[in-house]
């Protein structure tokens, strides 16, 4: 069986000055100490709802380390958040990749502690982060708490449950006004999951399905899940059919929990999400207000939902809705959603994925202190574009180091026709960037940098416009 975690879980509650045109290139002594600053500060109180949350590094920062996973799914990344943040913290870095800014995809719940840990005991990823010298930041958390009058809970879910997930999703794609047809990347997938809540943790978890067939649930600390894709829909709903799911779960103190969801018949999915202005999705004009058109759920029910989520080439969420804290409703008998101007940016091309969602089983009582849900997913995936926007040449930069301590830098991918000033700085310190020399196109490369000496021991460069 190929075991997979699959993207996008249906419920999210579950889960759920200059213009710098280049990117530093530091040349460091390795097995530096990396360490920080954050606002807040560790501690600190009455914090508006609508914060950000920056860390600030002695050194520059190894960007890709960086992993982010939704904080109310039970798996960490080498950045974790307590499970009251809603949806998946958005990541920038400074272009000398020394500041990150953490932004929260909606206002955080009111009078509530927010905790955050780089480099977690349970970080799935396996990717720690570190600078680019490869120095690993030491395990730190810190927290801090919001004003109470900052009330907007994203799912009314209390912070401390624990979750019971249980669902089917199928993905397709769309390219053309046409039906929508598999996304060969993302196969039919089945998916199970316990998180423990707070209190009483969860210390093992079986699931077996009908015919008293074992699925195996792989624990990670007190998150378990089991995940298998399929071929098709067919082979999917043959391995796992309709009938009866028994999770038994085995808790610190008292005996197991129990919880068995019904799974419905193939027949029960929801029908292929599609957009139906596809060519006008295409020329976005990002400055007004867009409206999506889609062909809408077929007989909703009540705990039915409607999901879009809008990321950008980064993979980076720009959009979800429904979102209650912005607010941005979207319900289950919506056929439209307008994107707002001012979302998007100009000349981009957007990921766009809708999904639709008929819910067999939803409870927050049964069992006590978990929040349960059982669902049939079908999400299609396209591409969005906007209008406008000038493609301006990014330029690439490297550098080294030579015996004695004398420095060479080499640039690509200039523009020609244009003059680029050349800093270094040895700190990294604000104020500390000092003019190298002025470089173009025609400059020979690599360029060495004749103010260094055997004693500089680090430089970092950058290249700005005049």
């Amino acid at each position: 069986m190929n075991k997979k975690p699959i993207r996008n879980p249906i419920l999210r509650a579950a889960f759920a000055a200059a213009v710098v045109l280049s990117v530093l290139v530091p040349i460091q002594h390795a097995n530096a100490q990396v360490s920080f600053t954050v606002q807040p500060q560790n501690g600190a109180n009455n914090v508006p709802g609508n914060s950000t949350l920056v860390f600030t590094f002695n050194q520059p920062m190894d960007t890709t380390t960086l992993v982010i996973l939704p904080a109310n799914t039970g798996f960490n990344g080498s950045l974790a958040f307590s499970s009251n943040v809603p949806g998946t913290p958005q990541a920038s870095w400074n272009i000398d990749s020394t500041v990150l800014t953490i932004t929260f995809s909606s206002n955080l719940p009111g009078g509530a502690q927010i905790t955050w840990t780089i480099n977690p005991d349970n970080n799935i990823s396996g990717i720690p982060l570190a600078s680019e010298t490869a120095d690993i930041v030491p395990k730190s958390s810190g927290t801090f708490t919001t004003a109470a009058g900052n009330s907007c809970d994203p799912d009314g879910i209390p912070d401390t449950y624990g979750s019971i997930s249980l669902f089917k999703s199928v993905t397709y794609q769309q390219t053309s006004t046409a039906t929508p047809t598999l996304k060969n990347d993302e196969p039919p997938a089945f998916y199970a999951g316990v998180r423990s809540p707070q209190a009483n943790n969860v210390t093992s978890a079986t699931l077996t399905g009908p015919g008293s067939t074992d699925i195996p649930l792989t624990g990670f600390s007190v998150t378990y899940f089991a995940s298998e894709q399929a071929v098709s829909q067919t082979a999917l709903d043959t391995s796992y059919p309709a009938g009866t799911y028994s999770f038994s779960l085995n808790r610190s103190t008292g005996g197991p929990t129990q919880l068995s969801m019904q799974m419905p018949s193939s027949t029960s999915y929801p029908n292929i999400p599609q957009v139906t202005n596809y060519q006008l999705a295409q020329s976005i004009d990002p400055t007004k207000d867009f409206t999506l058109s889609f062909n809408g759920l077929q007989s909703p029910a009540a705990n039915d939902v409607i999901l879009l989520d809008i990321a950008d080439s980064q993979g980076t969420t720009i959009l979800s809705a429904p979102d209650l804290c912005i607010p941005l409703p979207l319900a289950n008998t919506a056929n439209s959603f307008v994107i707002p101007a001012n979302t998007l940016s100009a000349g981009k091309t957007y990921t766009l994925r809708l999904s639709y969602g008929k819910t067999f089983y939803v409870s927050t009582t049964n069992p006590t202190d978990f929040a349960s849900f059982g669902a049939l997913q079908r999400q299609t995936v396209l591409t969005i574009t906007t209008t406008g926007g000038v493609v301006v040449p990014q330029p690439q930069i490297s550098s080294s180091s030579f015996q004695g301590g004398f420095f060479a830098v080499t640039l690509g991918n200039l523009t020609p026709g244009t003059d680029y000033r050349l800093q270094y700085s040895t700190t990294l310190a604000a104020n500390s960037w000092t003019d190298l020399d002025t470089i173009n196109s025609t400059t020979p490369m690599p360029y060495f940098d004749t103010a260094s000496s055997p004693s500089t021991g680090q430089r970092f460069y950058r290249v700005i416009t005049p």
